[in-house]
């Protein structure tokens, strides 16, 4: 009786009376067109997620398994994707040989400083572009869009020369001072982050300016009437309404500083940071690995683990304050 009750609920079944059997009213809701193209929408959805799903996933699985075979795995032909004899051997030869807990340190420490830098430097400025009106505003928030299309390629000479001789104002070289080389240091990439032009630094500007043109104007001008000035309005009223935003930026910089191989192999490249292990992991002392063979993939599979898995726990645990920064800026619907 529950069933047929629960049938009989469905709006389109209402013009059925009392007489009606459950079999009769089982075959009006279920063998219609409504129903078979509710079934065919889900069954595609499903199909589609798990493609996705596959793609994504996929070459993990690969380099999971692949960073568990022993040798004698990579020379049995028939072995592909599941190991027969799966060793952690390779995962404590790439600890060993590689200083990886150096490289983590100094990747943290990194990662940490370039990120409180960039989070203070895109709201600085993204508060700037969003409330105050002066002349070149249009400009210069031109030329923080262009940041995001200009290919960092195409700057990569002149960066590197600016560093190698590091003097911006030529001041070192009027009074006949040889100019400090900083290649090889992490300063270059501190330089960069602290004059919003680092890793990615023009797209949390844009972010912060959104976040900022969504807020009322109103705040500010209670600020001023109270006897707040320009910077105690920012710091006292304005930063603390920007904290979900200004952990959303830290969190971006971080994770992709943490991966970074352009400004690391371009500037400091014998600097002990974890994107680095990744072109040394084949010329560890100690070991005669051949590039190409497939001990090689091996530990370099290895190695990208290595690398992702820090990350990737920091994410599992600050995933809400990164989703909840982004809403608010208003780049999604």
């Amino acid at each position: 009786m529950d069933n047929v009750n629960k049938i009989k609920s469905d709006p389109r079944l209402r013009k059925f009376d009392e007489k009606t059997t459950f079999w009769e009213l089982l075959r009006y809701k279920y063998l219609t067109f409504y129903f078979f193209k509710r079934v065919c929408w889900a069954i595609f959805r499903l199909v589609l997620l798990i493609g996705i799903s596959f793609i994504i996933l996929f070459p993990f699985f690969v380099k999971i398994s692949s960073s568990l075979m022993s040798m004698a795995d990579l020379s049995d032909k028939t072995v592909k994707y599941i190991p027969r004899d799966p060793t952690l051997a390779n995962f404590n030869t790439v600890l060993t040989l590689t200083n990886y807990f150096d490289c983590l340190k100094n990747t943290l420490i990194l990662s940490v400083i370039c990120g409180v830098l960039q989070m203070l430097v895109s709201a600085c400025v993204g508060y700037g572009l969003a409330k105050f009106k002066f002349r070149g505003r249009n400009i210069v928030f031109i030329m923080v869009v262009l940041t995001l299309l200009i290919p960092p390629q195409t700057t990569m000479v002149t960066m590197y020369s600016q560093f190698r001789y590091f003097d911006p104002l030529y001041i070192l070289r009027l009074i006949g001072v040889t100019p400090p080389n900083l290649i090889g240091s992490p300063v270059t990439v501190y330089v960069l982050s602290l004059f919003g032009i680092g890793l990615k630094n023009g797209l949390f500007i844009f972010m912060m300016r959104q976040f900022y043109k969504g807020l009322p104007n109103e705040l500010a001008e209670a600020a001023y009437v109270d006897g707040y000035g320009v910077y105690k309005t920012f710091v006292r009223i304005i930063l603390p309404l920007s904290r979900p935003m200004l952990i959303t930026i830290f969190l971006l910089v971080f994770s992709w500083q943490w991966t970074d191989t352009y400004y690391s192999s371009l500037l400091f490249k014998s600097y002990n940071v974890l994107p680095n292990i990744l072109s040394a992991v084949t010329n560890m002392p100690g070991l005669l690995v051949q590039p190409g063979s497939p001990i090689s993939a091996v530990y370099s599979n290895v190695a990208a683990l290595l690398i992702v898995a820090p990350i990737t726990l920091i994410y599992l645990f600050t995933q809400k304050f990164l989703v909840a920064g982004i809403e608010r800026t208003g780049l999604v619907g």
